[in-house]
């Protein structure tokens, strides 16, 4: 499944804006990249809910809601670094999939934690960062339009 790249590869990640390109070997790059932070994140939202440093209210609001999204995102986060690792999809399916299911779980560990105010969404915002770098164009604003009605 892996074949090698050549210095003019270039990937589009969006089908909606053929416009916005990228080189292919800065573009996986970037999405390990990504993905580490992703599995980061996930290892740190189980960790500090059962290790219970301080007055952490991670999960405070839904406890049950919580254990699943933390446990299912890290268990999302393996899987893809393995499809990311394989390449068995192409780039931007894993990119957008990436992001899609960030988008899905902080907002499931936001809800659990009591909304809004327990400042699990701001991540989301990176999310969006992300999307805008790894994917661009119409694409990105669409993540970012999904994630302001999450």
């Amino acid at each position: 499944m892996f074949m090698p790249m050549t210095a003019n590869d270039t990937l589009y990640p969006c089908p909606f804006s053929r416009a916005y390109g990228m080189p292919a070997a800065q573009a996986w790059s970037l999405l390990n990249i990504f993905c580490v932070y992703r599995l980061v994140s996930a290892v740190s939202f189980v960790m500090l809910f059962y290790m219970r440093f301080g007055a952490l209210s991670l999960g405070d609001h839904d406890v049950e809601l919580y254990q699943f999204a933390s446990l299912g995102y890290l268990a999302i986060s393996l899987f893809l670094v393995a499809l990311i690792h394989l390449r068995l999809l192409a780039y931007g399916h894993l990119a957008q999939l990436l992001i899609f299911t960030d988008i899905v779980f902080i907002t499931l560990l936001m809800h659990a934690s009591g909304g809004v105010s327990s400042g699990v969404g701001a991540l989301l915002a990176v999310s969006i960062a992300a999307a805008s770098v790894l994917i661009g164009g119409l694409c990105a604003l669409v993540f970012a339009a999904l994630a302001s009605l999450a």
